[in-house]
């Protein structure tokens, strides 16, 4: 009996460290391979390779597609209109409510509102699919695209239903969503400003670095101290940081910009 539950217990922690994990890397195809991509800094080998590598990047991690990525992020890195109501990615969180003037508490509450919000993940997932398979301009990509996902599809027939869901389906849309939500709203003081940065130093102040973790316990307190604090910790440790450095803060991004 004890066997059991042991093992149903350790089932649901593989599985929840397998969804993690997965999330990261889908997100790692986009915001890291396919970001340093659009750069040309991907890859040595001049623009070609760079190309192929982003629109590979993008068609894996099933987001925007690479020409419509690659075009939103040089606007977005547009000293003009640099975390602007005109910027791109400022626009979008606007429209879902993340707007300057709010208290924080309330911007907090539309930040949970929007990570499980129906309407919020419908518009997301449509958008990319509208963006692998109808804006798309290439249509060897679409081939590829489609190719993948019924690959992703086919995990079905050999593996179990829960681990596909949970390693793999879940954490291409619902998790994807929840954690590219959730680095966006964090990467920029977003519409600090109507005008745009004056120079170098004020660009800085629009970026933030985003790290994670927390002080160990300390061992002087009392013994019903330690029993407290050693729990919250590794509770936060498991729960708060793990998936957030690795599903969320992947690869550079803590220091982005």
């Amino acid at each position: 009996m004890l066997g059991g539950e042991l093992g149903i217990t350790a089932a649901i922690m593989a599985g929840y460290v397998g969804a993690v994990g997965q999330t990261g890397l889908f997100r790692i195809f986009q915001v890291q391979f396919g970001h340093h991509a659009s750069h040309k800094t991907f890859i040595r080998g001049g623009a070609k390779k760079n190309e192929f590598y982003l629109n590979l990047a993008t068609t894996i991690a099933f987001c925007q597609n690479g020409e419509e990525y690659r075009s939103d992020h040089k606007a977005h890195h547009a000293r003009k209109i640099f975390t602007t109501i005109k910027d791109p990615d400022a626009a979008l969180l606007y429209r879902f409510g993340i707007r300057p003037g709010i208290d924080r508490r309330r911007l907090f509450r539309r930040y949970l509102q929007l990570m499980v919000s129906p309407r919020f993940h419908v518009f997301f997932l449509w958008n990319r699919i509208k963006s692998n398979f109808v804006t798309r301009e290439s249509v060897p990509w679409r081939i590829v695209a489609a190719a993948w996902l019924g690959v992703l599809c086919g995990c079905f027939a050999i593996l179990p239903v829960w681990v596909v869901v949970l390693t793999i389906w879940l954490p291409l849309t619902l998790f994807y969503q929840m954690s590219a939500v959730t680095q966006f709203i964090t990467e920029h003081a977003w519409l600090a400003s109507e005008r745009m940065p004056k120079d170098i130093s004020a660009h800085a102040q629009r970026c933030w670095g985003r790290f994670f973790g927390d002080p160990i316990p300390n061992h002087r307190k009392s013994l019903k101290a330690i029993c407290v604090s050693w729990p919250v910790y590794i509770f936060r440790l498991f729960f708060l940081h793990f998936p957030g450095r690795y599903a969320v803060m992947i690869g550079d991004m803590p220091a982005h910009d």
